[in-house]
């Protein structure tokens, strides 16, 4: 038998005074609620209720079932409201942070064909095993050992077999098309570091530069052109001041041929 659905109409049944209230209250007929509480009986073991054409009124052993009766029902009752709080709430997943945005919109959207929403949050490592140990994301995805893991992606080349060449070095692999689009070198934000992605750099570590060398290195290269560029603006403002106080006669046309002259060795010194 349904227990719950007995102990509702012993509950309403006792509530209201008679069974016909009672079948009105829960939304049945009073047949079925007669039977309900006949199968109840029989499954206690005993009568719930004195039945008189003129009023209704428990027996000792509805009178001792009823608190529990009604208790089940408060429980049941919190059961189904805290389950559709829960559904209404999001689900609070952390992801890395190299996830792909077309990825993450794919498991938001399931979720939702699902019933359910997700709100997604990314984070590093150390931020998303604090925020699952402190209870502030339900669901976290990590990445971790093959042997440990629930899931596994593809590595691109780091999940070839091995040739036999034993290493190879990045800066020798090329962007061609290949029928094994798999073999093809993916780099993950994660793993974007300078010394791939900047030729410079990378350069540098060759020749065994360290970073304030190659820092001085790209100021160098930013004030050679704009010193080049000040200097010629000056040598352009020199040449036209100089003319108009030649036509004057301020100023000889020599004196003014010595400045430039002057300009554009400090201009070859500085570059």
């Amino acid at each position: 038998m349904d227990l719950l659905s007995g102990c509702r109409c012993f509950v309403e049944v006792n509530d209201r005074g008679s069974f016909t209230a009672a079948a009105e209250a829960l939304g049945l007929v009073q047949p079925v609620v007669s039977r309900r509480i006949a199968a109840l009986e029989r499954s206690l073991g005993g009568a719930l209720f004195h039945r008189s054409t003129r009023n209704l009124s428990l027996t000792p052993l509805g009178s001792a079932m009823l608190g529990k009766a009604r208790q089940l029902c408060e429980l049941a009752d919190e059961l189904s409201l805290q389950a559709a709080e829960q559904r209404s709430r999001p689900v609070r997943l952390c992801v890395p942070e190299h996830c792909e945005l077309a990825d993450l919109s794919s498991v938001v959207a399931t979720a939702h064909r699902l019933g359910f929403q997700i709100r997604i949050c990314r984070c590093d490592v150390y931020r998303g095993t604090h925020a699952f140990r402190s209870l502030e994301v339900d669901l976290l995805v990590e990445a971790g050992p093959a042997g440990e893991a629930q899931w596994a992606a593809r590595l691109g080349v780091a999940g070839q077999p091995d040739a036999g060449t034993g290493r190879f070095f990045l800066d020798s692999l090329r962007t061609f098309p290949a029928a094994d689009r798999s073999a093809a070198l993916w780099v993950q934000p994660i793993d974007d570091v300078p010394a791939i992605r900047d030729p410079l750099r990378r350069a540098g570590d060759r020749a065994a530069l360290t970073r304030r060398q190659l820092r001085a290195g790209r100021v160098s290269a930013l004030l050679n052109p704009l010193t080049y560029v000040i200097i010629n603006l000056a040598i352009l403002f020199l040449i036209h001041t100089g003319a108009v106080r030649v036509e004057a006669g301020i100023i000889t046309q020599g004196a003014v041929v010595a400045l430039y002259n002057y300009m554009s060795q400090i201009l070859v010194e500085l570059v």
